[in-house]
């Protein structure tokens, strides 16, 4: 799926830079050759990550759903009366989606504001506007509106009047965390792929001083998405999340990757323009003549070749990494323990899916996630999992960080009690003294079992 994405948004790329091409004087040939050079210069580049990622995070779908909306909503607002709607449902059943993949999507609200407001101020039709306004929003709309009356609250569910007005209380604290915020994505920023990162503001540079409409919107809008973003990421920080997260800056390098990748792919595709243009008005080379297309074929095509053999070598990765390295050894106990709880859920008398209680004390979540993983059944029409884990694996008196549940004794050894299954991973003091009566039914055994009303040993 992320593969199918990855080249979705090369294609998308490749037609606006066709589109591109075509404005700045370029016939249907050349524009078509200037479009596949863009391919190859992205994936030289790896703008948009490697051709077959093998950590698949959230990040990916995100930048590849930011890129589309960004495109088409700009090219919406560029198309003739007529084709506003068309392009413009397309663009906002994108940013749905996006919302679909993660609530960040919502930041791109204000800076997509600024489409209808130019398409007004630039043709003077109400209809027009709203009709583009309409078609970006009002499906994201709905579905936050569904979303909100049919899912439970998140981690952050004060509005942005509450969000500014706790800020403003807590003015001192709140200027710390955010400056320590910008100085750690401000520096990540300067680190991450430096070079490329200045080939891109250069593109955009240079497709703002061209002064086309088309060019200069994405820009804008970009700039305005990436002022809005960082202040959403930096204010949730303030007012929802807790020490933790803000004194190590947990996941800035995910957070602001999004950013630099969708700057990278549009920059770049400006700088490809910009410089084939400029070679093209030098009479250097002719994109028409089949020695050049032949050329730059060959050139796309190595770097294809070149993307395949990595994606070979990523595939081999993924398929032996369980066993490599402490992560790996780790990935094969869990394994090893999911598949002996399936092999004791056979033997019991009832069919009911074991509920299982994974302890992993100041852990963040890898082990429920390996074990849920290897939970997963394969019968058609059958239970999705053999084994169900609760969301909550690790304990303390207060939540030091998001991992963690807040919960006294008392109310662990609860939980425990509507389990099945009680897997000490990682225990520590807290978690030993509540669980003590449970734990101490079989203090030798990987996990302990509900047998009746009775917690023993499994049977072997």
């Amino acid at each position: 799926t992320i593969v199918v994405l990855h080249l979705a948004a090369l294609a998308l790329i490749a037609d606006f830079a066709r589109h591109i091409a075509g404005l700045r004087g370029m016939d249907e040939r050349g524009a078509t050759v200037a479009a596949w050079g863009v391919i190859a210069f992205l994936l030289a580049a790896e703008a948009l990550w490697t051709f077959f990622p093998t950590l698949l995070l959230i990040e990916k779908p995100q930048i590849y759903s930011y890129v589309a909306i960004l495109i088409l909503a700009v090219w919406a607002s560029e198309a003739e009366a007529e084709f506003i709607a068309r392009w413009g449902i397309v663009a906002g059943l994108a940013l749905a989606a996006a919302y679909l993949l993660k609530v960040a999507a919502v930041t791109m609200l204000p800076a997509l504001l600024l489409l209808p407001l130019a398409l007004f101020l630039r043709r003077g039709v109400p209809k027009d506007a709203l009709v583009l306004a309409a078609t970006l929003f009002l499906p994201m709309l709905a579905l936050m509106s569904w979303w909100r009356m049919t899912v439970p609250s998140g981690l952050c569910t004060g509005s942005p009047q509450d969000i500014a007005l706790g800020f403003m209380s807590r003015r001192e604290e709140a200027w710390g965390v955010a400056a320590g915020w910008l100085s750690t994505l401000a520096g990540y920023s300067a680190a991450y792929k430096p070079a490329v990162s200045l080939a891109a503001l250069l593109g955009c540079g240079l497709a703002c001083a061209g002064r086309r409409r088309i060019e200069v919107m994405p820009v804008v809008v970009l700039f305005a998405f990436t002022l809005v973003y960082l202040a959403a990421l930096i204010a949730t920080h303030v007012d929802c999340l807790g020490g933790y997260e803000n004194e190590t800056f947990m996941s800035h390098d995910r957070f602001m990757r999004v950013i630099l990748r969708v700057l990278h792919a549009l920059g770049l595709m400006f700088l490809f323009l910009a410089a084939g243009d400029w070679v093209r008005r030098r009479n250097w080379v002719d994109p028409r003549s089949r020695l050049a297309g032949a050329a730059l074929a060959a050139v796309a095509g190595a770097f294809l070749i070149w993307q395949g053999v990595k994606s070979h070598a990523g595939l081999r990765e993924v398929a032996t990494r369980a066993g490599d390295g402490e992560r790996g050894v780790t990935v094969l106990a869990i394994k090893r323990g999911v598949a002996e709880m399936k092999a004791w859920a056979k033997m019991r008398e009832t069919a009911a899916i074991p509920r299982v209680l994974l302890v992993d004390q100041n852990g963040q979540g890898f082990h429920n996630t390996i074990a849920r993983y290897h939970a997963l059944e394969s019968v058609r029409g059958g239970p999705i999992r053999a084994l169900e884990f609760p969301f909550h694996y690790s304990f303390g008196p207060t939540a030091a960080n998001i991992f963690m549940t807040s919960a006294a004794p008392e109310q662990i050894l609860a939980m425990a009690e509507t389990a099945d299954v009680v897997w000490p991973i990682a225990l520590d003091a807290y978690a030993r003294g509540a669980l003590a009566p449970i734990l101490g039914r079989c203090p030798d055994g990987p996990f302990v079992v509900r047998t009746g009303g009775t917690w023993t040993c499994p049977r072997r």
